[in-house]
């Protein structure tokens, strides 16, 4: 009886841990603006750095009506960000990684890069929805 308690209070502390909100490292790569057939507003374009199994994938933020001037002056080209993203993020992140994946197996088996249909969308989350707001990481 024991054991299977403390089996339970594992399992528990292991999902309240999944939950968790997950720290990225990204870079800015693009700050631009969107109107009709995207939702209008700004969108900023990130690669993330780390985790390691997430290196080189791209991740959009949206940041709503702000004013691209604004945001470009938040977030300058090249710069390193740390972000607090939801789990639902990382989940996107392991689909994005599996489809550029099966890309990238695609074209090692002969198929030209401009035959496969599939886009690779990058995941997206609303800026505001962010865990905590985004802060700069120096690396020395």
């Amino acid at each position: 009886m024991r054991h299977i308690l403390i089996l339970i209070c594992a399992i528990a502390a292991i999902s309240v841990r999944a939950a968790e909100p997950v720290r990225l490292v990204v870079s800015v790569a693009d700050v631009r603006e969107e109107g009709p057939p995207f939702k209008p507003g700004v969108y900023i374009d990130f690669v993330v750095h780390a985790p390691a199994e997430f290196r080189g994938l791209p991740l959009t933020a949206f940041a709503g009506t702000a004013l691209r001037r604004s945001m470009r002056a938040k977030f300058p080209l090249g710069e390193l960000f740390g972000l607090q993203v939801p789990v639902a993020i990382i989940e996107a992140l392991q689909i994005t990684k599996r489809q550029q994946a099966d890309v990238q197996g695609e074209i090692d088996a002969g198929v030209r890069r401009d035959m496969i249909s599939q886009i690779v969308m990058p995941p997206q989350i609303v800026l505001s929805e962010l865990v905590t707001q985004p802060s700069a990481v120096e690396v020395r």
